[in-house]
């Protein structure tokens, strides 16, 4: 393998719509970080879109400093390069205004010009990959304009293309989705699948996904290597700032987008039956911390009107990665309902934190929370309500299991999930170098 290029470009397009970084670009930026920790090995380099849809270069320095400002919202880099494009648009503009006089000249220019653009696109452009190099595709590209396009061309070039998998949700569970969203998260996949050369999921539960896909789609048997995502975002422990607002009595927490699929509408009447059975002075309060996504209307609507079960429900749409992480540390216990997981990241993020989580026994989730979370039907009420009131009514028994999780969590580190995508690759490399029998 010549060099390792790791496509970054969805971390940057999520950092110009988003406030905050999804999971997706957590791990994007995680595994990125972890790559070039490998030093011993050799440096990966990072791209993106660039100029006319082809892949650049980027410094490591300017993907990190978008990363911080999506995690604490401070985005002083991103702004001016938004009033500079404002500003470039408004004199191509006044340009375009003072052309009009001269038409003719401009339309003969204009003309020279998308030839020569044509000419170029028919040759393959890899930008700053060479032959040989392998470029690993880690993030949501789906969502990128010409995604599939730049990946084709850098394979008609003689890069190698690596794919990781999170997940095949959309495609498993449409109605979670809007139609059009569904039909691009499925056409760039299956042209991902078409041009990559290695494949990576993230658990077991996806890889079989995966190869249900793929056997719809009438292809046999390819490899695919299941790499465990890490643990905790230490890139971002690092600067967390304990100084933020906190709830001054107990409360349970659900990180996540507020969305069909995360299943909050169960577990907001989780605790309105909870509260029924308890009353207020049992049961803590609810934290739901994470921005409202698609079909969140009518939960919203139902959470306004009970004026948020009364005010023990609460919603903080915006929390800065600082604010999330003390919310963790913080909290009695963690819910995770969700209906269909890639992983489960909130899983072992509270793990990592030291502090007990009750999940939805579906999918992948088991897989994250292992012997140490605690699970529930996600599609049974009786059962959530089951399992939260076995943990608000016996708090020694709580504060054993969040001791045990102290005594026997070992966090997985980034950069075992980049040593064993670099084993592959390596072994993948190696396998081409053989001379045919």
């Amino acid at each position: 393998m010549t060099r390792l290029w790791v496509d970054m470009g969805d971390l940057l397009s999520f950092a110009a719509e988003f406030r905050r970084p999804s999971g997706i670009q957590r791990v994007l930026f995680e595994l990125g970080g972890a790559l070039r920790g490998l030093a011993d090995r050799a440096e990966p380099g990072f791209v993106v879109t660039g100029a006319e849809g082809r892949f650049e270069a980027i410094a490591w320095q300017r993907i990190a400093e978008t990363f911080h400002h999506l995690a604490t919202d401070t985005r002083p880099s991103l702004a001016p390069r938004r009033s500079r494009l404002a500003a470039a648009l408004r004199c191509q503009g006044a340009a375009l205004l003072a052309a009009a006089r001269i038409a003719p000249a401009l339309l003969v220019a204009l003309k020279d010009s998308q030839r020569q653009r044509r000419l170029a696109r028919s040759v393959p452009q890899a930008g700053p990959m060479a032959p040989g190099d392998v470029l690993l595709v880690a993030g949501a590209g789906w969502a990128e304009a010409g995604h599939i396009q730049r990946v084709h061309a850098a394979r008609l070039a003689g890069v190698r293309v690596a794919l990781l998998v999170h997940d095949l949700i959309p495609l498993q569970r449409p109605e979670w989705f809007a139609a059009h969203d569904t039909q691009r998260f499925g056409a760039w996949m299956d042209g991902m699948l078409d041009q990559s050369d290695v494949l990576f999921t993230i658990s077991q539960a996806t890889k079989a996904d995966l190869v249900r896909h793929l056997t719809r789609r009438g292809e046999a048997s390819r490899p695919i290597s299941v790499v465990r995502l890490g643990d905790g975002f230490p890139a971002l422990s690092a600067r967390t700032n304990t100084n933020v607002p906190l709830p001054d009595h107990s409360f349970a927490l659900f990180v996540s987008t507020i969305e069909d699929r995360k299943n909050h509408a169960l577990l907001v009447e989780a605790w309105r039956r909870l509260l029924e059975m308890y009353g207020p002075h049992t049961v803590p309060r609810l934290i739901l911390a994470g921005r409202p996504g698609g079909q969140s209307d009518e939960l919203m609507h139902q959470l306004r009107a009970s004026h948020y079960l009364d005010g023990h429900v609460q919603v903080i749409t915006d929390a800065s990665d600082a604010h999330i992480a003390a919310l963790y540390r913080n909290a009695a216990f963690t819910v995770f309902p969700s209906l269909y997981e890639g992983w489960g990241l909130p899983v072992t993020e509270s793990l990592a934190a030291g502090r007990p989580c009750l999940a939805s026994a579906t999918s992948s989730v088991p897989e994250a929370g292992g012997s140490l979370a605690r699970y529930f039907d996600p599609l049974d009420l009786s059962d959530a309500v089951r399992a939260i009131s076995s943990v608000i009514t016996d708090p020694d028994g709580l504060t054993a299991w969040a001791d045990r999780i102290s005594r026997e969590f070992r966090p997985v580190p980034w950069s075992r999930m980049a040593c064993e995508i670099w084993n592959v690759l390596e072994l993948d490399r190696r396998r081409l170098d053989q001379p045919e029998a």
